[in-house]
């Protein structure tokens, strides 16, 4: 299966984020029973779900497996892609179309691991187009206020020049707050964005002021 890197997130870039701990996703999956127990223990996702994906089943299987697995928590989008990228599981690409209709996906990932070009709408948790072109007056001159032509400099020019795409999320302030960050992804403008994306607001980081 063909992988793609940087916007498309780098394998680099999710190991980091594992190995450093940069985000949170919920790894337990012990809820208060509504009987008395003394059952205390708890288990990672990758207990309960890789042993399962590893086995060989059907696509229905595989899309029940990681439905519930998302809804009730046990799974980060960050997760998934981390399972996408494993050589030892194999996830069909059906498995994601279905659960991105359901909602259990975002259209940014969604669109990383089918290869797909990439909305405007994707990308709302850290653009808008008309926040883009207020904050940023220079773009007036040399793009215009085409919105197709603002989200391609996004894109292409607007993460990397670290450049305020909408009232939410301020790189600045983010690498300000969260100095863990900093020390994962440095000067790697983009990255920013994208954790904020997939981990920072599920996590409440704050990218709209100081702390």
């Amino acid at each position: 299966m063909q992988k793609k890197s940087f916007l498309r997130i780098s394998s680099a870039l999710l190991s980091a984020m594992l190995l450093t701990g940069c985000f949170a996703p919920v790894l337990s999956v012990h809820a208060a029973a509504p009987y008395e127990s003394n059952y205390t223990e708890k288990s990672n996702w990758e207990e309960l779900i890789l042993p399962a994906l590893q086995k060989a089943t059907d696509t229905k299987g595989v899309y029940r497996q990681l439905k519930l697995s998302l809804q009730y928590h046990t799974l980060s989008e960050g997760n998934l892609y981390n399972l996408y990228e494993r050589d030892d599981v194999s996830i069909p690409l059906e498995v994601f179309r279905m659960l991105y209709e359901d909602g259990l996906m975002s259209g940014y990932l969604y669109k990383t691991l089918t290869h797909q070009a990439y909305s405007a709408e994707d990308f709302a948790t850290v653009f808008d187009v008309d926040t883009y072109y207020t904050s940023n007056p220079d773009l007036a001159g040399t793009v215009g206020a085409d919105p197709a032509a603002l989200f391609s400099h996004f894109l292409n020019n607007g993460m990397a020049e670290g450049r305020v795409g909408n009232k939410d999320f301020n790189l600045s302030l983010y690498k300000e707050n969260y100095p863990d960050l900093v020390k994962v992804y440095g000067d790697d403008n983009p990255s920013y964005y994208i954790h904020y994306m997939l981990y920072g607001k599920a996590e409440g980081r704050i990218a709209d002021k100081a702390k």
